[in-house]
């Protein structure tokens, strides 16, 4: 018989093989997964390796569970008993070697056996000592025991009658009504059971309130709307939260859901509905009280589950005037109003997060190159102004225009309508506008080549693409600073959250405001 020959598994680069071993979502931080997700799409050693681990995963959760003993074995019922009898383990015995400071190695099995040999065939339990005890103590003790009892009976009630307790907990004030706030999860390494969502004010990042939930988040950024943050969680539930307050006003599970690592991602608010993607589609639900009002189920199966690139995704893009777009197997146009889909487009695949935006009645997407759909049926529209935009680039629409960066060029486009394009030295990607100004980050300045590495910020005139101010910090050791967790503009300033030890081992984290080349900053108050 021919052996059959096991394919080897898969090498991953070097610096993700940490990432790709974690075991749970929660090992990886919001921005690090993000990383490895843009890495899988790009490595395929890394992407099959990944594939091979969770086959591995799944023929573990495969196996036959294991029998529960129908007792405990003598040596561990007494060890047991001791404990509970406040009486020290093996007390009786000769000092044992191996004693280190405060740490005695002690070999159980060998000491129970010495045990079993001093007292014959049979293990004996210890006699407990006979104390006299006066009858004011036995009193007093009673009457301890039955408050400790009543203790114990009532925790154990409310340990088994389902109370799970409340949602949050939220310390801090109110938000003051007309003042501005952006809300922010850091996602502080090692918390795998909470999230500490904040309040802060665009004024100086001072702390309004703070809001703990029993879980982590599976998004750093949270978009106020009608004065509601919509978290989603990866215990399962989408929350919402008072924008004023921070207290839980509904939450949303999926835990029924078959679809395996289910959990809610990319909550987007549009009318009277909030959407979200999770493991087996996309979901709609009231505002007001979180109730379902559709669910459109991923009707393909995934290649490699939770990897983006292949040929099925799970991704909510965007909800522009009664539309809902997202990709599975292709791009995706469904009817906001009871999930119905209206068409269909395999040829266009999710490329980025910011790889299609909606401006009008056309749809952007930046594949390979810029293409333009019509929003009302799907079909391609043919641009000619757009035959040079021949590179794949990413997206950002403001104010009815539509800004597309292939790295070292910078298009702005209305409509079918190139309105003007300019080349720099390095490449730049496009963050946010407000007040006829355009941001842009890069990693080197726009408009000289050389290795100057570090952090660079510029402020574009919108209507023509002209640098008005830019705002730099070079790289202190020779590497690229963390991501921002938040990023908006407002009156013509940028604000942006950056993490402790974000730029260097010893900056701290906190608010930035840029504006007129110059930055503002407000350490973290958390």
């Amino acid at each position: 018989m021919r052996k059959q020959q096991r394919r080897p598994v898969s090498a991953p680069c070097v610096q993700w093989q940490a990432q790709l071993a974690s075991l749970h979502r929660n090992d990886l931080l919001p921005r690090e997964r993000e990383a490895l997700r843009v890495h899988l799409k790009e490595c395929s050693a890394c992407a099959q390796a990944q594939a091979d681990y969770r086959a591995m995963d799944v023929a573990l959760r495969s196996l036959p569970p294991v029998a529960p003993l129908s007792q405990l074995p003598r040596e561990l019922a007494e060890a047991v008993y001791k404990q509970q009898r406040g009486t020290r383990m093996l007390k009786d015995d000769t000092p044992i070697k191996g004693v280190t400071g405060d740490l005695e190695v002690i070999d159980l099995d060998e000491q129970l056996a010495k045990r079993a040999r001093k007292v014959g065939s049979r293990t004996a339990l210890p006699p407990r000592p006979e104390r006299h005890v006066s009858r004011p103590v036995r009193i007093i003790s009673s009457l301890v025991a039955v408050l400790v009892v009543a203790v114990l009976a009532g925790g154990a009630f409310l340990l088994f009658s389902g109370h799970e307790g409340p949602e949050s907990s939220v310390t801090g004030s109110n938000v003051p009504l007309n003042a501005r706030a952006f809300y922010i999860w850091p996602g502080t390494s090692g918390q795998l059971k909470k999230a500490d969502i904040y309040a802060l004010s665009m004024q100086n990042g001072s702390v309004y309130w703070k809001a703990t939930l029993k879980t982590q988040l599976t998004i750093s950024k949270l978009v106020p709307y009608q004065g509601k943050l919509f978290a989603p969680g990866e215990d399962g539930n989408l929350y919402a939260l008072s924008a004023k307050t921070g207290q839980v006003l509904w939450k949303y599970s999926v835990k029924s859901d078959p679809a395996p690592d289910e959990a809610p991602a990319s909550p987007i608010a549009d009318g009277n509905t909030v959407y979200f993607e999770a493991g087996s589609g996309f979901y709609a639900l009231n505002i007001s009280d979180g109730k379902l009002l559709w669910h459109v189920k991923t009707p393909c199966k995934p290649t490699i589950p939770g990897v983006v690139g292949t040929d099925c995704v799970n991704v909510l893009s965007t909800v522009d005037n009664g539309k809902v777009y997202g990709f599975f197997d292709g791009l995706y146009a469904f009817d906001a109003s009871n999930g119905k889909q209206l068409w269909h487009d395999p040829q266009v695949q999710f490329r980025g997060e910011n790889s299609i935006v909606v401006s009008g009645k056309y749809l952007y997407s930046a594949g390979e190159r810029l293409d333009v759909l019509n929003v009302a049926d799907g079909k391609k529209v043919n641009a000619p102004a757009f035959s040079s935009l021949n590179r794949s680039g990413s997206l950002l629409e403001a104010d009815g225009v539509v800004y597309y960066s292939t790295g070292t060029q910078l298009t702005a486009i209305r409509d079918l309508d190139i309105l003007w394009q300019h080349h720099y030295a390095n490449g730049l990607t496009p963050l946010a506008a407000s007040q006829n100004t355009l941001f842009v980050d890069t990693d080197h300045p726009l408009e000289q080549t050389g290795n100057a590495l570090g952090i660079y910020f510029y402020a574009l005139d919108a209507s023509t693409g002209k640098i008005k101010w830019h705002w730099e910090q070079r790289s202190p050791n020779g590497r690229l600073p963390s991501l921002p967790y938040y990023i908006t503009s407002m009156n013509g300033k940028l604000y942006l959250y950056l993490p402790e030890n974000g730029f260097s081992n010893n900056s701290a984290g906190g608010l930035w405001v840029l504006h007129d080349g110059k930055r503002d900053f407000y350490p973290s108050q958390n």
